[in-house]
């Protein structure tokens, strides 16, 4: 696992990588948890917690597998992709950890 937190912009960024991002502590960014730009990215097992802007941030056409997380909050107001702007990936996250 990994402890990410109070940082000023995004606390993690993906770009034209496939990755995967376990058990970590990710809290405190000043805009997104996590940023996604054209990535194939498996997220399990980690607890997202506050952002000034969104948890999960998709900017292009991103896979993004986050399911079984522990999420602060309502994941589905903290993310931003497809579903809140056409063209953009998605972000699968239900089922998800229970705290």
């Amino acid at each position: 696992g990994c402890t990410v937190r109070d940082v000023a912009q995004d606390a993690l960024s993906f770009q034209e990588v496939e990755a995967q991002v376990e058990g970590c502590d990710l809290g405190g960014a000043g805009l997104d948890l996590v940023g996604v730009d054209d990535a194939d990215l498996v997220l399990r097992h980690n607890l997202l917690g506050a952002a000034g802007r969104h948890a999960i941030h998709v900017s292009g056409p991103a896979r993004v597998d986050a399911r079984w997380n522990r999420w602060q909050g309502d994941p589905a107001e903290r993310i931003h992709d497809g579903t809140d702007e056409p063209g953009l990936g998605t972000v699968l996250w239900e089922p998800r950890e229970e705290p």
